[in-house]
């Protein structure tokens, strides 16, 4: 699971992002007209995101199950980044960024997705549930036994895409709003 990092470039997170504003713009826009299958897609599709993380939650890093529990690191990537070049190569910080902004994309759907199957649910409980979730999927990789460690920059980074998550849902909201205004203004 960890090679999804390989494909990280600024293209392919930019079309991440992109691609998830506009999914919470249609998924917004779909639910004026038909709200209860709206509800239903979105409790669907964030059962299955759901389920994709703790695919990547249970998946050891070289692809097997099974093995000793790791330790845990308060925060071994800026360890690594301030680590002289003689003892961490600049691939290995690479690696460490990469790691970072995928463990921020695999968050960054969930308030859209949350926001579609529950409208109405505020932006602070979902902050808090999705916080809350990154804290139990590393508890779960600890307490797992397949090698993987309770890793804090792990915990930061899925919090940071969830609050961009957020943003991108609630600038959709925004954007549909003021659209819909310009509507109203341009018929009267």
């Amino acid at each position: 699971m960890w090679r999804v990092i390989l494909y990280l470039t600024p293209m392919t997170v930019a079309t991440g992002l992109l691609l998830t504003f506009l999914a919470a713009l249609a998924l917004r826009s779909a639910a004026t007209c038909w709200p209860r299958t709206v509800c239903r897609i979105g409790s669907l599709a964030l059962a299955l995101w759901l389920v994709l993380i703790v695919a990547a939650t249970f998946t050891a890093s070289d692809g097997s199950t099974g093995g000793s529990g790791g330790g845990l690191w308060l925060s071994p990537g800026i360890e690594t980044l301030r680590a002289d070049s003689s003892y961490v190569t600049a691939y290995e910080k690479e690696m460490v960024v990469r790691q970072w902004v995928a463990n921020a994309l695999m968050f960054v759907p969930l308030p859209v997705l949350l926001a579609t199957a529950r409208p109405g649910f505020s932006a602070a409980k979902c902050l808090g549930l999705c916080a809350a979730t990154a804290v139990v999927v590393e508890l779960l990789q600890w307490l797992g036994g397949n090698g993987r460690i309770l890793d804090s920059d792990d915990v930061l980074f899925n919090s940071i895409g969830t609050a961009v998550g957020v943003g991108l849902s609630v600038a959709a909201g925004l954007l549909l709003k003021w659209l819909r205004g310009r509507r109203t203004d341009a018929k009267e």
